[in-house]
C-alpha cells in the first residue's frame, strides 16, 4: 500500500509535467477502488436501474475534465478528491431515483449504509474468518453475515466509515487519515475500536439469539 502511495505521487508529478500517459495510469490505478466504493454506496433498490459502472464512468469523465485544475492547485490529497467526486455522483443518482419513490422507501434508503450490501459484508466477514480453513471458512463467513449486518447498524457512523475505508476501499492508513482527518495513529486507533466494538456487538447478538 505504501508503494501505491509513492506511485500516485510519481504519477501526479509526471502528469503536472504534461505526461498524458501518466494521467491515464493515475486513473487506472484507482478505478477498481472507486468502483467498489460506488457499488457499496448505491442503495440496492436502485441497482436494478443504475449500473455502478455508469456512475463510475460519470465520475471518471468529471475527473478527466477537472484534473488539470486539480494538478495546478490540489485542494486535498488525490484519492480523497476522487472519492468526493464519486460520492457526488452516487448522491445525484439517489436523488434522481430514490426521491421519486414513496416516503417509506426513502426512509429505508436513508437508514441503509455502505457496508450493508452482501458483497461489502462478505469482504469484511473474510477478515473476521481468516483463521478458518476451506470449506470451514465459507461456512463461518455465511454464518457471520447476518450477525455482522445487525452489528454494523449499531456502530457510530465514524466507525462504520473507518471499516469501509479499510475493507471495502482497501486504503492505506495514510489515505484513511487524509479522508477522515487527523493522523495515521488516530486512524489506527479508530479502526481498532471499531473492530473491537463490532466483535462485541456480534458476540452479544449471538448470545441473545
Amino acid at each position: 500500500m505504501h508503494d501505491e502511495d509513492e506511485t500516485t505521487r510519481d504519477l501526479l508529478d509526471r502528469a503536472r509535467q504534461g505526461d498524458v500517459r501518466a494521467r491515464a495510469e493515475l486513473l487506472a490505478l484507482h478505478t477498481a477502488r472507486l468502483e467498489r466504493l460506488i457499488a457499496s454506496r448505491l442503495d440496492p433498490r436502485i441497482q436494478g436501474r443504475i449500473d455502478p459502472v455508469d456512475v463510475l464512468q460519470e465520475t471518471l469523465l468529471a475527473v478527466h475534465n477537472e484534473l488539470a485544475a486539480y494538478l495546478e492547485n490540489p485542494p486535498i490529497p488525490f484519492y480523497p478528491w476522487l472519492r468526493g467526486l464519486a460520492l457526488h455522483f452516487v448522491a445525484r443518482a439517489h436523488r434522481a431515483h430514490i426521491d421519486t419513490q414513496s416516503r417509506s422507501v426513502r426512509r429505508e434508503a436513508a437508514a441503509s449504509g455502505p457496508l450493508e450490501s452482501d458483497s461489502a459484508l462478505q469482504r469484511l466477514a473474510r477478515s473476521f474468518a481468516k483463521d478458518a480453513t476451506p470449506p470451514a471458512d465459507r461456512l463461518v463467513r455465511r454464518e457471520k453475515i447476518d450477525e455482522m449486518r445487525r452489528a454494523l447498524a449499531r456502530l457510530p457512523e465514524v466507525q462504520r466509515e473507518t471499516l469501509e475505508l479499510r475493507y471495502i476501499e482497501d486504503l492505506p492508513w495514510s489515505t484513511v487519515s487524509a479522508v477522515q482527518g487527523g493522523s495515521e495513529e488516530a486512524a489506527r486507533v479508530r479502526h481498532l475500536r471499531a473492530v473491537r466494538r463490532l466483535r462485541e456487538l456480534m458476540e452479544t447478538g449471538s448470545s441473545s439469539g
